[in-house]
């Protein structure tokens, strides 16, 4: 009685464990990539993998934009200066993918049960967007700071990823306002 007493309860702790670090796990920064590029990659990595950009935007400032895929649509945003990217975002090519496998015409169910539950999530008429954070610790700061983000755009009445975006230094108090130019339909 004693034996089945202590595996049951073993084994209810070790349930409960596991659901605590699915529940509040943030997304590893080594899946926060996609097709093999991610926040901070740099120019030259980015054409070592996917070769040439089929166009290139001159942005404001410091910052340009490279589009790959044709009606694929890939959007590779960057630092001219620094030639290091801070944001990857595709709207219908499953090519690029985490290396968990994640990709556009993925199930939500699939990206939750891998990287569990995300840090934020706004829900919309027929959309929801997902949003995983990398934090790391600041030493001046001497506390936690978000480093960059892992959007994930879903239909709701599927639950297919339509979009999925990488985005560095990004203040995350302004959820909203960073999925609204792509996510328009998120609102209450």
């Amino acid at each position: 009685m004693k034996t089945i007493l202590a595996a049951t309860v073993f084994s209810a702790i070790t349930f409960l464990a596991a659901q605590i670090s699915i529940c509040h796990a943030d997304m590893p920064p080594n899946e926060m990539y996609l097709g093999g590029v991610g926040y901070g990659t740099s120019i030259d990595k980015l054409i070592e993998l996917h070769g040439k950009p089929e166009a290139d935007y001159s942005g404001y400032e410091n910052s340009a934009t490279y589009v790959y895929g044709g009606d694929k649509i890939v959007l590779i945003h960057y630092n001219r200066d620094t030639k290091k990217i801070h944001g990857v975002q595709t709207l219908k090519n499953s090519d690029w993918n985490t290396p968990g496998s994640i990709g556009i015409g993925s199930k939500i169910s699939d990206a939750v049960n891998l990287y569990g539950e995300p840090n934020y999530k706004k829900v919309g008429y027929t959309k929801t967007a997902y949003c995983y954070v990398h934090q790391t610790y600041d030493n001046i700061l001497k506390r936690n700071v978000r480093d960059y983000g892992f959007f994930i755009g879903v239909d709701n009445a599927s639950g297919i990823i339509m979009e999925l975006k990488i985005c560095g230094d990004t203040d995350f108090t302004t959820f909203e306002e960073i999925i609204g130019g792509t996510m328009d339909d998120i609102s209450e």
